[in-house]
């Protein structure tokens, strides 16, 4: 099996545009043909970019609660105010930043971003990023007639390690998750929980060629045959979604300071 990437690179957006079309044109000026089976993986803040969710911190009119939480984490009342409206849950946090709970996923400050963008501006999330994914899948099979997978990426954190990772906040086309329980290791043993992230672990791979910076690729074409399913059915968020109640790391961390805390050794 061989996978291949290719850099797509975009002009730099600041108003609202046509998203379509902007990728369709940068296909071209890139000179990469679309084929049955590819993947199309969008950065998030490209579409909230084509969404206009820039949003200048100068006009955010803020509460009570925003001014006391971002006094609290040292975050400005404005910002503060953003990451309440665009939560599900706060979770809580350190200096400069809250964990938050949205659409499904554990994420820094609602994701809202303040890299790349007009200083005293943030931009905020992608609204419902299952539907752009939808849109821009349907798009390329009604004018090209290409049956292609599209997914929409967000950088995160793993908890207890440095830097961020790739993850997929929208997915259309593609089936984002592999469940591989049931079948054998090395030595016979069935699996019995391990169920692959097909669509982050592409995100990630995406995102070593987009990077974090000012390398103008928000969009990478993944190119795979056999490594992943093509889908016809809609999806949201919980098709990757662990409910808070049985996620490993939010329940651990629940039991933990509900009892004796973090424990530490000092043997390894």
């Amino acid at each position: 099996m061989k996978l291949e990437f290719f850099q797509i690179r975009v002009g730099r957006r600041e108003g609202p545009f046509d998203l379509f079309h902007t990728i369709r044109k940068a296909l071209e000026e890139n000179g990469v043909s679309l084929k049955e089976g590819d993947v199309l993986i969008i950065s998030s803040k490209f579409v909230s970019m084509s969404q206009g969710r820039l949003v200048s911190l100068r006009d955010v009119v803020y509460g009570k609660e925003a001014e006391e939480l971002g006094k609290k984490y040292s975050i400005p009342p404005p910002l503060m105010e953003l990451i309440m409206r665009e939560s599900e849950r706060l979770i809580g946090g350190v200096p400069r930043f809250v964990l938050t709970y949205r659409n499904s996923t554990l994420v820094p400050n609602a994701g809202i971003d303040r890299s790349n963008v007009k200083d005293g501006h943030v931009i905020l999330p992608p609204k419902d990023p299952y539907e752009v994914a939808d849109v821009i899948r349907l798009s390329f099979l009604v004018e090209l007639g290409t049956r292609v997978g599209v997914i929409i990426s967000d950088s995160g954190l793993l908890p207890g390690r440095r830097g961020t990772i790739g993850l997929a906040v929208g997915v259309s086309g593609i089936r984002p998750i592999k469940d591989e329980r049931g079948k054998m290791d090395l030595f016979g043993k069935p699996l019995r929980a391990t169920v692959r992230a097909i669509a982050d672990e592409l995100c990630s791979s995406a995102q070593l060629l987009m990077g974090e910076a000012g390398e103008s690729t928000p969009v990478v074409l993944a190119r795979g045959e056999g490594l992943w399913e093509l889908i016809d059915e809609e999806m949201d968020e919980r098709e990757m979604a662990v409910d808070p109640d049985i996620c490993v790391y939010l329940r651990g961390i629940a039991n933990g300071m509900a009892g004796e805390g973090m424990k530490r050794y000092d043997h390894l």
